[in-house]
């Protein structure tokens, strides 16, 4: 499988422009290109290339765990 640039494939929540809901969520995006208004919660894939998506959770706190 053939290796190409990847531009963007990371999304944090520590970024300081990332946009969060009234409520605290985030909502992300991925594909190719960002969505019109959503730039900074995208996350960059290769239509060319397979990918995965994998998550951290830093501190839960009680909401979380009662889901």
């Amino acid at each position: 499988m053939p290796v190409t640039e990847q531009g963007r494939p990371d999304i944090s929540s520590r970024k300081e422009d990332i946009v969060k809901n009234d409520d605290g969520s985030i909502d992300v995006y991925f594909g190719p290109t960002p969505p019109k208004g959503h730039e900074t919660n995208w996350g960059q894939t290769n239509p060319k290339n397979g990918w995965f998506a994998y998550f951290r959770f830093y501190g839960p706190t009680e909401h979380f765990f009662d889901k």
